[in-house]
Protein backbone atom coordinates (compact mmCIF):
# COMPACT_ATOMS: atom_id res chain seq x y z
CA UNK A 1 0.00 0.00 0.00
CA UNK A 2 1.56 3.58 -0.93
CA UNK A 3 2.53 5.53 1.79
CA UNK A 4 0.27 8.92 2.31
CA UNK A 5 2.11 11.94 2.55
CA UNK A 6 1.12 13.80 5.96
CA UNK A 7 0.44 17.51 6.31
CA UNK A 8 3.11 20.03 7.43
CA UNK A 9 0.98 20.41 10.55
CA UNK A 10 0.19 16.67 10.91
CA UNK A 11 4.26 16.16 10.74
CA UNK A 12 5.22 18.78 13.23
CA UNK A 13 7.16 20.79 10.69
CA UNK A 14 7.18 24.53 10.18
CA UNK A 15 4.23 26.00 8.10
CA UNK A 16 6.24 27.38 5.41
CA UNK A 17 10.05 26.31 4.90
CA UNK A 18 11.06 30.37 4.26
CA UNK A 19 14.45 29.07 3.49
CA UNK A 20 13.19 27.91 0.15
CA UNK A 21 11.10 30.69 -0.53
CA UNK A 22 13.55 33.19 -2.79
CA UNK A 23 13.37 30.30 -5.55
CA UNK A 24 9.29 30.84 -5.96
CA UNK A 25 9.14 34.41 -6.43
CA UNK A 26 10.39 35.79 -9.60
CA UNK A 27 12.44 39.01 -9.78
CA UNK A 28 9.59 41.30 -10.38
CA UNK A 29 7.97 40.27 -7.11
CA UNK A 30 11.30 40.58 -5.00
CA UNK A 31 12.10 44.36 -6.58
CA UNK A 32 7.90 45.10 -5.46
CA UNK A 33 8.81 43.93 -1.42
CA UNK A 34 12.50 45.82 -1.79
CA UNK A 35 11.05 49.12 -2.76
CA UNK A 36 7.83 48.72 -0.91
CA UNK A 37 7.55 51.89 1.88
CA UNK A 38 8.32 50.31 4.79
CA UNK A 39 8.06 53.31 7.05
CA UNK A 40 4.76 53.76 5.63
CA UNK A 41 3.25 50.49 6.66
CA UNK A 42 4.63 50.23 9.73
CA UNK A 43 2.86 54.31 10.43
CA UNK A 44 -0.34 52.32 9.75
CA UNK A 45 0.37 49.20 11.47
CA UNK A 46 1.31 51.49 14.91
CA UNK A 47 -1.71 53.39 14.69
CA UNK A 48 -3.90 50.44 14.32
CA UNK A 49 -2.23 48.57 16.77
CA UNK A 50 -2.01 51.41 19.59
CA UNK A 51 -6.13 51.48 19.31
CA UNK A 52 -6.03 47.93 20.74
CA UNK A 53 -4.32 48.97 24.33
CA UNK A 54 -5.51 50.97 26.68
CA UNK A 55 -5.51 54.83 26.68
CA UNK A 56 -3.78 55.09 29.86
CA UNK A 57 -0.97 52.27 29.14
CA UNK A 58 -0.48 53.94 25.00
CA UNK A 59 1.51 57.03 25.79
CA UNK A 60 4.24 58.89 23.40
CA UNK A 61 7.02 56.25 25.36
CA UNK A 62 4.55 53.25 24.49
CA UNK A 63 4.14 54.51 21.09
CA UNK A 64 7.80 54.51 20.39
CA UNK A 65 8.87 51.00 21.55
CA UNK A 66 5.85 49.84 19.47
CA UNK A 67 7.10 51.82 16.74
CA UNK A 68 10.42 49.86 16.87
CA UNK A 69 9.06 46.65 17.55
CA UNK A 70 6.87 46.97 14.19
CA UNK A 71 9.75 48.76 12.18
CA UNK A 72 11.90 45.29 13.02
CA UNK A 73 9.01 43.12 12.19
CA UNK A 74 9.30 44.71 8.63
CA UNK A 75 12.67 44.85 8.25
CA UNK A 76 13.04 40.57 9.04
CA UNK A 77 9.97 39.76 7.37
CA UNK A 78 11.39 41.38 3.93
CA UNK A 79 14.82 39.98 4.67
CA UNK A 80 13.04 36.54 4.74
CA UNK A 81 11.30 36.77 1.63
CA UNK A 82 14.07 38.33 -0.27
CA UNK A 83 16.35 35.37 0.93
CA UNK A 84 18.82 37.29 2.73
CA UNK A 85 18.16 35.06 6.29
CA UNK A 86 16.03 32.33 7.12
CA UNK A 87 14.22 31.80 10.34
CA UNK A 88 17.16 29.79 12.53
CA UNK A 89 19.78 32.67 11.79
CA UNK A 90 16.87 35.10 12.96
CA UNK A 91 17.44 36.94 16.13
CA UNK A 92 14.97 39.04 17.62
CA UNK A 93 15.30 42.43 19.44
CA UNK A 94 12.75 44.90 19.54
CA UNK A 95 9.55 42.53 19.15
CA UNK A 96 10.87 40.87 22.36
CA UNK A 97 11.83 43.88 24.18
CA UNK A 98 8.62 45.36 23.65
CA UNK A 99 6.53 41.93 24.72
CA UNK A 100 8.83 42.20 28.11
CA UNK A 101 7.93 45.82 28.73
CA UNK A 102 4.40 45.19 27.62
CA UNK A 103 4.37 42.48 31.27
CA UNK A 104 5.97 45.28 32.82
CA UNK A 105 3.23 47.45 32.30
CA UNK A 106 0.63 44.00 33.43
CA UNK A 107 -0.80 45.10 29.66
CA UNK A 108 -3.61 42.07 29.28
CA UNK A 109 -1.40 39.23 27.36
CA UNK A 110 -4.87 39.00 24.89
CA UNK A 111 -4.15 42.51 23.99
CA UNK A 112 -0.61 41.57 23.04
CA UNK A 113 -1.72 38.48 20.75
CA UNK A 114 -4.53 40.91 19.55
CA UNK A 115 -2.31 43.08 18.27
CA UNK A 116 -0.26 40.98 16.49
CA UNK A 117 -2.88 39.56 14.72
CA UNK A 118 -3.83 43.51 14.07
CA UNK A 119 -0.22 44.19 12.87
CA UNK A 120 0.15 41.14 10.49
CA UNK A 121 -3.18 41.46 9.05
CA UNK A 122 -2.02 45.04 7.70
CA UNK A 123 1.29 43.42 6.65
CA UNK A 124 -0.70 41.05 4.26
CA UNK A 125 -3.19 43.09 3.47
CA UNK A 126 -0.86 45.99 2.37
CA UNK A 127 2.30 43.58 1.06
CA UNK A 128 -0.23 41.46 -1.17
CA UNK A 129 -1.84 44.57 -2.73
CA UNK A 130 0.92 46.22 -3.48
CA UNK A 131 3.30 43.37 -4.80
CA UNK A 132 -0.38 42.36 -6.83
CA UNK A 133 -0.46 46.13 -8.71
CA UNK A 134 2.99 46.28 -9.63
CA UNK A 135 2.52 43.25 -10.82
CA UNK A 136 -0.15 44.62 -13.10
CA UNK A 137 2.05 47.39 -14.05
CA UNK A 138 4.76 45.61 -15.72
CA UNK A 139 2.22 43.37 -17.76
CA UNK A 140 2.56 40.20 -15.28
CA UNK A 141 -0.16 37.64 -16.08
CA UNK A 142 -2.23 36.70 -13.36
CA UNK A 143 -1.65 33.38 -12.68
CA UNK A 144 1.64 34.91 -11.78
CA UNK A 145 0.61 37.68 -9.58
CA UNK A 146 -1.59 35.13 -7.86
CA UNK A 147 1.48 32.82 -7.57
CA UNK A 148 3.48 35.80 -5.57
CA UNK A 149 0.34 36.56 -3.45
CA UNK A 150 0.04 32.81 -2.39
CA UNK A 151 4.00 32.99 -1.47
CA UNK A 152 3.45 35.73 0.62
CA UNK A 153 0.57 34.78 2.38
CA UNK A 154 2.68 32.02 3.49
CA UNK A 155 5.65 33.69 4.59
CA UNK A 156 3.93 36.65 6.64
CA UNK A 157 2.08 33.56 8.68
CA UNK A 158 4.62 31.47 8.79
CA UNK A 159 7.00 34.64 10.49
CA UNK A 160 3.59 35.82 12.53
CA UNK A 161 3.94 32.41 14.06
CA UNK A 162 7.25 32.59 14.67
CA UNK A 163 7.26 35.89 16.31
CA UNK A 164 4.28 35.55 18.40
CA UNK A 165 5.35 32.76 20.18
CA UNK A 166 8.37 34.24 20.82
CA UNK A 167 6.84 37.62 21.89
CA UNK A 168 4.48 34.87 24.18
CA UNK A 169 7.49 34.17 25.72
CA UNK A 170 9.38 36.55 26.82
CA UNK A 171 5.99 38.13 27.98
CA UNK A 172 5.19 35.34 30.09
CA UNK A 173 8.46 35.06 31.43
CA UNK A 174 9.18 38.84 33.27
CA UNK A 175 5.23 38.61 33.88
CA UNK A 176 6.26 35.20 36.02
CA UNK A 177 9.06 36.91 37.69
CA UNK A 178 7.51 39.96 38.12
CA UNK A 179 4.78 38.22 39.88
CA UNK A 180 6.90 36.89 42.30
CA UNK A 181 8.35 39.78 43.24
CA UNK A 182 4.91 41.96 43.62
CA UNK A 183 3.78 39.28 45.73
CA UNK A 184 6.75 38.96 47.92
CA UNK A 185 6.78 43.28 47.73
CA UNK A 186 2.36 42.44 48.86
CA UNK A 187 3.94 40.27 52.10
CA UNK A 188 6.30 42.35 53.36
CA UNK A 189 3.94 45.08 53.41
CA UNK A 190 1.50 43.66 55.14
CA UNK A 191 3.35 42.50 57.80
CA UNK A 192 4.41 46.09 58.07
CA UNK A 193 0.62 47.12 58.33
CA UNK A 194 -0.68 44.24 60.88
CA UNK A 195 2.81 44.96 63.04
CA UNK A 196 1.65 46.09 66.63
CA UNK A 197 3.21 49.67 66.60
CA UNK A 198 4.67 49.98 63.59
CA UNK A 199 4.88 53.78 61.81
CA UNK A 200 1.87 54.65 58.95
CA UNK A 201 3.18 53.62 55.56
CA UNK A 202 3.51 56.19 53.05
CA UNK A 203 0.50 56.41 49.68
CA UNK A 204 3.20 55.48 47.33
CA UNK A 205 3.71 51.93 49.05
CA UNK A 206 0.10 51.24 50.33
CA UNK A 207 -0.36 51.57 46.37
CA UNK A 208 1.81 48.68 46.12
CA UNK A 209 -0.63 46.10 47.59
CA UNK A 210 -2.93 46.56 44.94
CA UNK A 211 -5.58 46.56 47.12
CA UNK A 212 -7.55 49.93 48.00
CA UNK A 213 -7.69 50.30 52.06
CA UNK A 214 -10.07 52.83 52.24
CA UNK A 215 -12.58 49.55 51.55
CA UNK A 216 -14.71 48.01 54.14
CA UNK A 217 -12.71 44.69 54.68
CA UNK A 218 -13.84 41.27 56.32
CA UNK A 219 -11.08 38.91 56.94
CA UNK A 220 -11.21 34.90 56.41
CA UNK A 221 -8.69 33.15 58.26
CA UNK A 222 -7.87 29.96 56.50
CA UNK A 223 -5.98 27.46 58.47
CA UNK A 224 -4.24 24.37 57.02
CA UNK A 225 -4.67 25.97 53.44
CA UNK A 226 -2.48 26.84 50.66
CA UNK A 227 -1.51 30.21 49.14
CA UNK A 228 -3.54 28.83 46.13
CA UNK A 229 -6.29 28.08 48.21
CA UNK A 230 -6.69 31.48 49.20
CA UNK A 231 -6.76 32.85 45.82
CA UNK A 232 -9.71 30.32 44.75
CA UNK A 233 -11.48 31.64 47.59
CA UNK A 234 -10.94 35.42 46.32
CA UNK A 235 -12.06 34.39 42.49
CA UNK A 236 -14.96 32.33 44.04
CA UNK A 237 -15.82 35.46 46.36
CA UNK A 238 -15.49 38.09 42.61
CA UNK A 239 -17.53 35.77 41.11
CA UNK A 240 -20.25 35.98 43.53
CA UNK A 241 -20.24 39.83 43.82
CA UNK A 242 -19.14 39.72 47.30
CA UNK A 243 -16.17 41.98 46.79
CA UNK A 244 -14.72 44.74 44.52
CA UNK A 245 -11.45 43.01 45.42
CA UNK A 246 -9.33 41.24 47.16
CA UNK A 247 -6.15 40.19 49.35
CA UNK A 248 -4.45 37.12 50.84
CA UNK A 249 -1.79 37.15 52.96
CA UNK A 250 0.47 33.49 53.80
CA UNK A 251 1.64 33.17 56.97
CA UNK A 252 3.15 29.88 56.24
CA UNK A 253 3.20 27.45 53.98
CA UNK A 254 -0.30 26.14 55.38
CA UNK A 255 -2.37 29.12 56.92
CA UNK A 256 -3.88 32.13 54.68
CA UNK A 257 -5.35 34.39 55.61
CA UNK A 258 -7.75 36.72 52.60
CA UNK A 259 -9.27 39.77 52.89
CA UNK A 260 -12.42 40.70 50.96
CA UNK A 261 -12.98 44.04 50.54
CA UNK A 262 -16.48 46.35 49.36
CA UNK A 263 -17.39 49.47 48.88
CA UNK A 264 -20.75 48.70 50.94
CA UNK A 265 -20.34 48.21 54.64
CA UNK A 266 -20.92 44.22 55.19
CA UNK A 267 -24.16 43.29 57.03
CA UNK A 268 -25.00 40.11 58.34
CA UNK A 269 -26.83 38.56 55.22
CA UNK A 270 -22.75 39.58 53.40
CA UNK A 271 -21.54 37.89 56.01
CA UNK A 272 -23.49 34.89 56.05
CA UNK A 273 -23.11 34.76 52.13
CA UNK A 274 -19.20 34.36 52.76
CA UNK A 275 -19.55 31.93 54.87
CA UNK A 276 -21.84 30.30 52.80
CA UNK A 277 -18.92 30.51 49.97
CA UNK A 278 -16.56 28.76 52.49
CA UNK A 279 -18.81 25.89 52.96
CA UNK A 280 -19.76 25.22 49.21
CA UNK A 281 -15.82 24.97 48.64
CA UNK A 282 -15.60 23.01 51.66
CA UNK A 283 -13.16 24.75 53.55
CA UNK A 284 -13.15 25.67 57.23
CA UNK A 285 -12.52 29.30 57.79
CA UNK A 286 -13.53 31.92 60.29
CA UNK A 287 -14.82 34.97 59.45
CA UNK A 288 -14.78 38.27 60.84
CA UNK A 289 -16.84 41.48 60.97
CA UNK A 290 -16.84 44.13 58.61
CA UNK A 291 -14.10 46.84 59.22
CA UNK A 292 -13.45 50.19 57.14
CA UNK A 293 -9.93 51.95 56.61
CA UNK A 294 -6.11 50.86 56.99
CA UNK A 295 -6.51 50.01 60.74
CA UNK A 296 -9.87 47.96 59.88
CA UNK A 297 -7.30 45.50 57.64
CA UNK A 298 -5.39 44.47 61.21
CA UNK A 299 -9.04 44.30 63.19
CA UNK A 300 -10.36 42.31 61.37
CA UNK A 301 -7.70 39.77 61.40
CA UNK A 302 -7.67 40.24 64.72
CA UNK A 303 -11.58 38.93 65.03
CA UNK A 304 -10.68 36.13 62.83
CA UNK A 305 -7.82 34.84 64.43
CA UNK A 306 -9.89 34.62 68.42
CA UNK A 307 -12.46 33.05 66.29
CA UNK A 308 -9.22 30.60 65.29
CA UNK A 309 -8.43 30.31 68.46
CA UNK A 310 -11.86 29.17 70.04
CA UNK A 311 -12.60 26.72 67.77
CA UNK A 312 -9.40 24.81 68.30
CA UNK A 313 -9.91 25.15 71.74
CA UNK A 314 -13.16 23.62 71.16
CA UNK A 315 -12.93 21.39 68.32
CA UNK A 316 -16.67 20.14 67.27
CA UNK A 317 -18.24 22.30 69.89
CA UNK A 318 -19.98 25.12 67.01
CA UNK A 319 -20.61 22.23 64.55
CA UNK A 320 -20.26 24.44 61.40
CA UNK A 321 -16.96 24.59 58.78
CA UNK A 322 -16.94 28.12 59.18
CA UNK A 323 -17.41 30.23 61.67
CA UNK A 324 -18.95 33.79 62.25
CA UNK A 325 -17.23 36.09 64.66
CA UNK A 326 -20.45 37.82 65.28
CA UNK A 327 -21.68 33.82 65.76
CA UNK A 328 -19.15 33.90 69.13
CA UNK A 329 -18.68 36.95 69.96
CA UNK A 330 -20.48 35.93 73.41
CA UNK A 331 -18.25 33.09 73.49
CA UNK A 332 -15.39 34.75 73.47
CA UNK A 333 -16.86 37.80 75.61
CA UNK A 334 -17.41 34.80 78.36
CA UNK A 335 -14.17 33.19 78.00
CA UNK A 336 -11.48 35.93 78.23
CA UNK A 337 -10.94 34.49 82.04
CA UNK A 338 -11.46 30.87 82.05
CA UNK A 339 -11.31 31.20 86.16
CA UNK A 340 -13.75 33.66 86.59
CA UNK A 341 -15.80 31.83 83.72
CA UNK A 342 -15.75 28.62 85.71
CA UNK A 343 -16.48 30.19 89.22
CA UNK A 344 -19.81 31.23 87.42
CA UNK A 345 -20.64 28.41 86.67
CA UNK A 346 -20.23 26.43 89.65
CA UNK A 347 -22.41 29.07 91.79
CA UNK A 348 -24.84 29.13 88.91
CA UNK A 349 -25.74 25.78 88.49
CA UNK A 350 -24.81 24.03 91.63
CA UNK A 351 -24.24 20.38 91.45
CA UNK A 352 -25.97 20.43 88.09
CA UNK A 353 -22.47 21.65 86.78
CA UNK A 354 -20.65 18.15 87.21
CA UNK A 355 -19.28 15.95 84.74
CA UNK A 356 -22.03 13.14 85.26
CA UNK A 357 -24.05 11.52 83.23
CA UNK A 358 -27.33 13.00 84.47
CA UNK A 359 -25.80 16.52 85.58
CA UNK A 360 -25.35 16.24 81.21
CA UNK A 361 -28.88 15.12 80.27
CA UNK A 362 -30.53 17.42 82.93
CA UNK A 363 -28.30 20.13 81.42
CA UNK A 364 -29.37 19.32 77.50
CA UNK A 365 -32.74 19.36 78.59
CA UNK A 366 -32.87 22.92 80.10
CA UNK A 367 -30.92 23.83 77.69
CA UNK A 368 -33.61 22.63 74.80
CA UNK A 369 -36.34 23.78 76.82
CA UNK A 370 -35.10 27.02 77.28
CA UNK A 371 -34.73 27.28 73.53
CA UNK A 372 -38.35 26.21 72.19
CA UNK A 373 -40.29 27.70 75.41
CA UNK A 374 -42.29 24.58 75.82
CA UNK A 375 -42.22 21.78 77.21
CA UNK A 376 -44.05 19.90 74.49
CA UNK A 377 -41.52 21.12 72.31
CA UNK A 378 -38.59 20.26 74.02
CA UNK A 379 -39.72 16.64 74.25
CA UNK A 380 -40.60 16.10 70.63
CA UNK A 381 -36.92 17.65 70.12
CA UNK A 382 -35.12 15.29 73.00
CA UNK A 383 -37.61 12.61 71.75
CA UNK A 384 -39.03 11.86 75.02
CA UNK A 385 -42.35 12.29 76.56
CA UNK A 386 -43.68 15.40 78.07
CA UNK A 387 -43.71 14.32 81.34
CA UNK A 388 -39.76 13.33 81.22
CA UNK A 389 -39.05 16.52 80.21
CA UNK A 390 -41.12 18.22 83.28
CA UNK A 391 -39.66 15.85 85.88
CA UNK A 392 -36.05 16.69 84.45
CA UNK A 393 -36.79 20.26 85.14
CA UNK A 394 -37.63 19.44 88.85
CA UNK A 395 -34.56 18.00 89.34
CA UNK A 396 -32.55 20.35 87.57
CA UNK A 397 -33.91 23.07 89.98
CA UNK A 398 -33.10 21.23 93.13
CA UNK A 399 -29.90 20.90 92.05
CA UNK A 400 -29.39 24.97 90.96
CA UNK A 401 -31.19 25.48 94.19
CA UNK A 402 -33.89 27.25 92.74
CA UNK A 403 -36.53 28.46 90.19
CA UNK A 404 -35.01 28.30 86.14
CA UNK A 405 -37.32 30.70 85.01
CA UNK A 406 -36.10 33.40 87.79
CA UNK A 407 -32.75 33.00 86.92
CA UNK A 408 -32.98 32.34 83.01
CA UNK A 409 -30.40 34.86 81.92
CA UNK A 410 -28.10 33.63 84.69
CA UNK A 411 -28.80 29.42 83.35
CA UNK A 412 -28.68 30.21 79.90
CA UNK A 413 -24.94 31.87 79.93
CA UNK A 414 -24.03 29.01 82.57
CA UNK A 415 -24.99 25.86 79.98
CA UNK A 416 -23.07 27.93 77.48
CA UNK A 417 -19.99 28.02 79.60
CA UNK A 418 -20.48 24.99 80.80
CA UNK A 419 -20.15 23.50 77.21
CA UNK A 420 -16.94 25.65 76.36
CA UNK A 421 -15.45 24.79 79.37
CA UNK A 422 -16.18 20.94 78.85
CA UNK A 423 -14.85 20.88 75.36
CA UNK A 424 -11.68 22.91 76.28
CA UNK A 425 -10.97 20.18 78.86
CA UNK A 426 -11.58 17.28 76.64
CA UNK A 427 -9.08 19.35 74.24
CA UNK A 428 -6.51 19.29 76.71
CA UNK A 429 -6.79 16.12 77.36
Amino acid sequence: MARQSRSPAESGEPFARLEGMPEALDAWALLACEVMDRERLRDIIVARCLEVFEPDVADDAFAQFLSMSVAENLEALTQLICGRTDLSRLTLEQPLSFASLQAQLRVPQPDLQRSYRVSFLTIWDEMTAWVDTQGREVGIPADERAGAVRFLTRAIYTYHDFVTSRAAESYTRVESTLSQSRARLRQQLLREILREGADPLPAAELALLEYDPRLQHVAVVLPGSTAEVGERVLREARSRGLAREGLHFSRSLTSTVVWLGSTRPWDDAAIARVRDTLDDLGLEGMVSSGHAGLEGIGTSLAEADQVAALVASHPGLLGASAVRYSDVMLDLLLLRDARLAEDFVNRTLGSLAAATPEAARLCETVDTWMRHGSHVAAAEDLGVHEQTVRNRLARAETLVGGSLRARRTEVEVALRLRRLLAAAHSAET
